[in-house]
């Protein structure tokens, strides 16, 4: 399921950067780590318990407890990652490229 959780995450922001090429409109997709929820267009994803979600986003997008990343009608974002570490340590990070848009994730387990 955690597995799963990660996966989603990341589909979550390729779709946000397919929605805002396609549509011509910036998407924003808010992560918030108190409620463990990834949201896009009013849509929520509920993460399952356990998770510890830490955004890395630009501040000015914001808000209140969620941190944002937003995608451009021309392929790029306003970049970030969100570390989603389990509560064994391992985890991984979904990195959003600023430049081109691109939802990369990384595997880790804390040592």
């Amino acid at each position: 399921a955690s597995r799963q959780a990660v996966r989603d995450g990341g589909t979550t922001l390729a779709s946000a950067r397919y929605n805002a090429i396609n549509s011509g409109r910036a998407q924003d997709v808010a992560i918030d780590p108190v409620a463990n929820t990834v949201e896009l267009n009013g849509e929520l994803m509920q993460l399952p318990g356990g998770f510890n979600l830490v955004v890395h986003a630009t501040r000015e997008l914001n808000r209140e407890r969620a941190g944002v990343i937003r995608f451009y009608p021309e392929g790029g974002s306003s970049g970030g990652d969100i570390d989603m570490t389990r509560p064994d340590g391992s985890g991984a990070t979904i990195a959003v490229d600023w430049l081109v848009g691109s939802v990369r994730q990384v595997a880790y387990v804390e040592e």
